[in-house]
């Protein structure tokens, strides 16, 4: 799982998110039971994008 969550991590810092935001989405995402089993890595994106989203209006 490491180099997903490595791959996630360079875009979504390419995308503009801080290193902080990007920790919390990852550990948000991998405590999800069906994204940990997942080896994709643009869901992983597209999860984490939508707990940022959701995270940052809060």
């Amino acid at each position: 799982m490491p180099a997903i969550q490595e791959e996630v991590e360079m875009t979504l810092l390419a995308l503009g998110y801080t290193g902080q935001e990007v920790i919390q989405a990852l550990q948000a995402v991998s405590k999800d039971a069906n994204m940990s089993k997942n080896t994709n890595a643009e869901d992983w994106i597209r999860e984490a994008i939508s707990w940022l989203s959701r995270s940052t209006q809060l």
